[in-house]
């Protein structure tokens, strides 16, 4: 096989495994190695960060490691993220995302917009 062969058996077999998202960027380290660390950083157990997210315990052991899996479902991904209180960003990067506001720090503004506004509402005719 040439370079180019191996480069693109390469990244089929990222894609294959879920590490190449919609943004064509490779993830930096592993779903599965990302959580783990996470969980150690918390020093809990599998079984307990289960319990926590209404998980099986045997379920969550698939995604950890490196050879974990992807959750089957986005919402997992967000309850995981939730949990560990980070971006989903940084769930699947191992990383911050870069150019944020934290969420905390927009919530604590307790204007948005101030001042005096008028807002007409008009009823528009739907052409046939």
């Amino acid at each position: 096989m040439n370079e180019t062969s191996d480069t693109l058996a390469e990244r089929s077999d990222l894609e294959q495994h879920g590490f190449i998202l919609s943004d064509n960027r490779v993830m930096s380290k592993e779903f599965g190695v990302i959580l783990d660390e996470l969980i150690k950083a918390r020093k809990i157990s599998v079984r307990q960060f289960a319990k926590d997210i209404g998980q099986k315990p045997s379920t969550v052991n698939e995604w950890v490691g490196r050879n974990g899996r992807f959750p089957t479902s986005p919402e997992i991904l967000k309850d995981i993220a939730n949990y560990f209180q980070i971006t989903i960003h940084e769930l699947l990067y191992g990383e911050p995302e870069k150019n944020t506001i934290p969420i905390t720090e927009l919530f604590q503004k307790k204007d948005i917009f101030s001042g005096t506004f008028e807002i007409t509402i008009k009823k528009v005719d739907q052409k046939k």
